[in-house]
């Protein structure tokens, strides 16, 4: 799933390695050592999620997520090293998504983000996709190119609908095997290879491909 994350922390060390967990998910990260910084950023890219420490010079997380909460429609995870209840409760009156303590497990706030992009994705899917005269029906499970039908077994059209719905976005094998196959999946993953071939095979249009992207997995993309 595509994420613009700004980072708003006035330690660079924890920005540092907060950037680099976010980034090996494909996401891309603005850097603020400060709100002001973080105010300024806003007004120039589009951001999914902000991550806002609270305790920061010039301009603390508080009066940062009131300003940004007057002003944009933009999830916040606040950051926070102090433990008592009330801070929890300002943390959510100000109007932050959700919070977490430090120090805390970088790998548990991952969790927190994609959550929130999840319920957020959920909210914007859309019963079909077209590109020029490439279409998916998901309700109907249906693909189209050119008004022909297309025919896909069952698992074939989950790893399509998959791959287009996170389009532009590199897929290694474990992740399709798991959001695809589950969890509970216990065959080799160049099961993934077998199929990606198969859709390749059936599609064999020119303004859609499924790219294998070296040492990295698979990518969908529209041209």
């Amino acid at each position: 799933m595509k994420c613009n994350i700004l980072v708003v922390e006035d330690e660079l060390r924890l920005r540092r390695i907060l950037k680099s967990y976010f980034e090996e998910e494909n996401w891309l990260v603005y850097e603020a050592g400060n709100g002001l910084v973080a105010l300024d950023i806003l007004e120039k890219v589009d951001v999914d999620i902000v991550v806002l420490d609270i305790m920061m010079p010039l301009m603390d997380g508080m009066e940062t997520i009131k300003k940004i909460r007057s002003k944009y429609d933009i999830n916040v995870i606040m950051l926070t090293a102090l433990t008592d209840e009330e801070s929890e409760i300002q943390c959510y009156k100000y109007g932050a998504d959700d919070f977490i303590q430090k120090p805390f497990k970088s790998k548990v706030l991952v969790a927190k983000i994609k959550r929130i992009l999840e319920k957020r994705d959920a909210s914007m899917i859309s019963d079909e996709h077209k590109h020029k005269n490439f279409k998916i029906d998901y309700l109907s499970r249906k693909v189209f190119i050119a008004g022909e039908e297309l025919f896909f077994s069952p698992r074939e059209f989950d790893l399509l609908e998959y791959l287009v719905r996170h389009k532009d976005i590199v897929k290694t094998r474990e992740q399709i095997i798991e959001d695809v196959w589950g969890i509970d999946f216990e065959g080799e993953t160049r099961v993934v290879d077998r199929h990606i071939l198969k859709l390749r095979n059936k599609l064999n249009y020119k303004f859609v491909r499924i790219e294998t992207v070296i040492s990295k997995g698979y990518r969908y993309e529209e041209i």
